[in-house]
């Protein structure tokens, strides 16, 4: 993977106490008409039992893309659909 690959598969996410955690797309994908991110924390992407969390896109604040958990009745839809597009990791619910 390219640097400028690399690059573009952190995101930093910042919780509602200011405190920022970069996160490593793995990937991507569209549900409902929503976008959807599943994402491990870099500091833990080598672990062989790192949990990942699913991610979606609620809308833009100034430049920076707005994510939130995604609906609890989507939830298991998206973990699904997630893991029917991954082969390398194991998606469980």
């Amino acid at each position: 993977m390219s640097d400028e690959e690399w690059d573009n598969s952190i995101v930093v996410i910042t919780d509602d106490d200011g405190k920022d955690t970069e996160f490593f797309i793995l990937d991507e994908a569209e549900y409902k008409d929503g976008r959807y991110l599943l994402a491990v924390e870099t500091e833990h992407l080598e672990d062989d039992e790192a949990e990942a969390v699913i991610l979606k896109e609620v809308g833009e604040d100034a430049d920076n893309l707005v994510y939130e958990e995604p609906a609890d009745e989507d939830f298991e839809a998206i973990a699904k659909l997630f893991d029917s597009r991954l082969e390398d990791y194991d998606v469980e619910v």
